[in-house]
């Protein structure tokens, strides 16, 4: 442990004065011993039957899912709290079924296939094919990528998903990531991010994985310590240093990474989104259905990434630059939300004219360069006319308000 290491072990009075005795983790074969016999404890304490089953099942999936605590503890932490979820549900038997349930509730993410889950990935391409604009062929192979993650995520001591997204800016790269993040943890506040320019020197590092010398376990650490179930989104990964980059790849293979002080840090239940539009000029040139072998063979062509960095990623998913179609319909969903906000606020309703809505488009946003710029145009255009009417009391509750080239 890094206190023993920072404070006792230089120390040769107090070594002098006692031996150190070192206390491991149980395995789980002793762990299973032990739970039976708790077991028998809570089935007297909460007056109901505990399965075999329940048991295995509890040792099992409290050692892949539930990494910073140690054995018998985690297994006995899970099957109490499975004790009380059967009592809330009315239910007399703890059953595998029952345990996963307790773990989902606890990690947020799925432990086992459910009906509702096996839906969800069904579901998922044409979810996200709502959700993302234009970008198709980006989703399907995502989708695809995803749902053999999840069939195969108990084989593997690797994160969840892993992938890069690559494109230009404004496409919806980091768009994307939030919109899984909402789908499997259900809400953004799983999102962990990340922007790499901001380390992008060596020195740096320690900021994200913190340094022995001040026994601060970095950001990076930290965040994942306290959101281990979640979606890690590194944006503009190519401004990072590569020193950085060689963390990332035991990240990626491995499934953790040491901090500064040499701890653990547990990443196997993320899921990794890399977003960078480095090469976006080539990018721009590629045909986006161009499959995953020849993609990464034009990356490392072109120095734009490594061999071995790519090589880790479950999918590296390429986004498509907008057309103006394309951006009309991301800005009629950005006003769409913008109508829901000024009239829960106000009650006024607004209607905005399509072809005013495309003519600030056609003069103002560039496709190569997405959406980016787009929500502050129609701020400027639009919601900044609805709220100086409020201010000068222009407009009441109840009233219609219609935006077009020539009047508002």
């Amino acid at each position: 442990p890094f206190l023993y290491q920072k404070f006792i072990f230089p120390n040769e009075k107090i070594n002098q004065i006692f031996s150190k005795v070192d206390v491991f983790e149980i395995s789980k074969e002793v762990a299973y011993k032990i739970l039976q016999k708790i077991a028998l404890q809570f089935e007297l304490k909460y007056n109901l039957f505990i399965s075999y089953e329940a048991i295995i099942e509890a040792i099992e999936k409290s050692s892949f899912y539930v990494t910073d605590i140690p054995f018998p503890e985690k297994a006995i932490d899970l099957l109490d709290l499975s004790c009380v979820l059967a009592k809330e549900k009315g239910e007399l038997i703890i059953t595998p079924d029952l345990i996963n349930q307790t773990l989902s509730q606890k990690t947020h993410i799925p432990t086992s296939f459910t009906d509702k889950i096996k839906e969800k990935l069904i579901n998922l391409e044409s979810y996200l094919k709502k959700e993302i604009i234009d970008q198709d062929e980006a989703v399907k192979k995502l989708a695809i990528a995803i749902k053999r993650a999840f069939v195969l995520q108990g084989k593997r001591n690797k994160p969840l998903s892993t992938f890069l997204f690559l494109g230009p800016t404004g496409v919806g790269k980091t768009q994307t990531a939030k919109i899984l993040c909402q789908y499997f943890f259900g809400s953004e506040k799983y999102l962990i991010r990340f922007d790499m320019s901001e380390y992008q020197l060596k020195e740096d590092i320690c900021k994200l994985i913190g340094q022995p010398d001040a026994g601060q376990p970095g950001l990076l650490s930290k965040t994942i310590r306290e959101n281990p179930y979640a979606v890690l989104l590194l944006d503009e990964l190519e401004k990072a240093t590569p020193d950085l980059l060689n963390i990332f790849l035991t990240i990626l293979d491995e499934g953790y990474f040491a901090d500064g002080t040499g701890k653990k840090v547990d990443c196997k239940n993320l899921i990794v989104i890399a977003t960078s539009n480095a090469g976006s000029n080539l990018l721009y040139q590629i045909n986006h259905s161009i499959d995953s072998d020849n993609l990464i063979d034009i990356l490392i062509k072109n120095k734009l990434f490594t061999p071995e960095f790519l090589n880790r990623f479950d999918g590296i998913i390429l986004f498509n630059s907008l057309s103006n179609n394309s951006l009309f319909i991301i800005g009629q969903k950005i006003i769409t939300q913008m109508k829901k906000d000024i009239y829960s606020l106000y009650k006024i309703n607004f209607s905005v004219n399509d072809d005013y809505l495309k003519k600030l488009i056609n003069e103002n946003v560039n496709p190569r360069f997405g959406a980016r710029d787009l929500e502050r145009i129609i701020k400027e255009n639009i919601e900044n006319k609805i709220i100086n009417l409020i201010l000068e009391n222009k407009v009441s509750a109840g009233e219609n308000i219609f935006i077009g080239p020539n009047k508002i």
